[in-house]
């Protein structure tokens, strides 16, 4: 799977039923009726959820802390495709191989808790080309084609929020830190059932956000 397909494949269906899509404007802070953006203006509504990856924490209005989801940096490797791939997912440790039908070998990812910097670096380059070497060595011949990096959220307990905060009256739906595509559909399906009133499972309970977000 690839995110951005996968974020585009989401935007095409809203914009297919109907959705009001608001872009190209940040947001300050929401509540439970509504979503303040940078240039002031609001956006009311009856029911607000809070989706915003390793900045979840900034927007939250009634939130003791700004800690209880923060960033955490992971640095990715591309390498052009080549004659030997191997057929399946490898692990080693932190760090994985996937390789993609089109011939190409991601290799992921470094684990730094710097803040919001999303700064390639050299020293995370080489990390990466070790140990995608030591899971596959034909990869030392193989030339690195794209070099990024991106923000993980990782919540205080270190696993998803996904239900009501009740002083503030936000549904938020948060804190997958590494599994963010993986539970993407599982955790929407869960929030919306929670929104509306459904029986959720038992072990569902365990994700909902306490009361103090600290």
């Amino acid at each position: 799977r690839r995110t951005p397909r996968d974020g585009r494949a989401v935007v095409a269906w809203l914009d297919a039923h109907g959705a009001d899509l608001c872009t190209q404007a940040s947001a300050r802070m929401v509540d439970g009726q509504k979503v303040v953006l940078e240039n002031g203006d609001a956006l009311e509504a009856d029911t607000v959820c809070l989706s915003a990856g390793a900045w979840s924490s900034d927007l939250l209005l009634h939130s003791p802390s700004r800690n209880w989801v923060r960033p955490i940096k992971g640095q990715m490797l591309a390498y052009a495709p080549g004659e030997s791939s191997p057929d399946t997912i490898l692990r080693l440790g932190p760090h994985y191989l996937i390789p993609r039908k089109d011939g190409r070998i991601l290799v992921g990812s470094t684990l730094e808790d710097v803040g919001y910097d999303t700064t390639p670096t050299a020293e995370g380059r080489e990390v990466l080309k070790s140990a995608a070497v030591r899971m596959w060595p034909a990869l030392r011949e193989r030339a690195v084609e794209h070099h990024w990096s991106g923000l993980r959220p990782l919540s205080v307990s270190q696993q998803p929020l996904i239900g009501l905060h009740q002083p503030s009256g936000v549904w938020i739906n948060a804190g997958h830190y590494r599994n963010g595509v993986t539970l993407a559909a599982g955790s929407a399906e869960l929030l919306a059932a929670s929104i509306m009133g459904d029986q959720i499972p038992v072990w569902a309970e365990d994700f909902k956000p306490p009361d103090c977000l600290a």
